[in-house]
C-alpha cells in the first residue's frame, strides 16, 4: 500500500495517509489536525538510505561508482 503526502487547505498542515488504491488517493483525505475534508494529495518525493564505507561520504564519482572518471 502507498502512502501520500497530502496537504489541508484550511489549517494548511501537512500529513500522510497510507492508502489501499489509486482511486482511494484521488479522494480528499480528511485533515487529522483540524478534520476538514478541504485536502489536497501533494507531489512527495521520496528517500532511499545506502550504507557507504568511509562515514558516510560518497566514494569518488558522479553516480557512487568509485571511478574517479565517471561516465554517467
Amino acid at each position: 500500500m502507498p502512502m501520500y503526502e497530502y496537504q489541508c487547505e484550511k489549517c494548511g498542515k501537512d500529513f500522510d495517509v497510507l492508502v489501499k488504491t489509486m482511486a482511494e488517493s484521488e479522494k480528499p483525505q480528511p485533515c487529522p489536525h483540524c478534520q476538514s475534508k478541504k485536502t489536497q494529495r501533494r507531489q512527495s518525493v521520496f528517500g532511499v538510505a545506502t550504507k557507504t564505507s568511509g562515514g558516510g561520504e560518497r566514494p569518488p564519482g558522479c553516480c557512487g561508482c568509485g571511478s574517479g572518471g565517471c561516465p554517467h
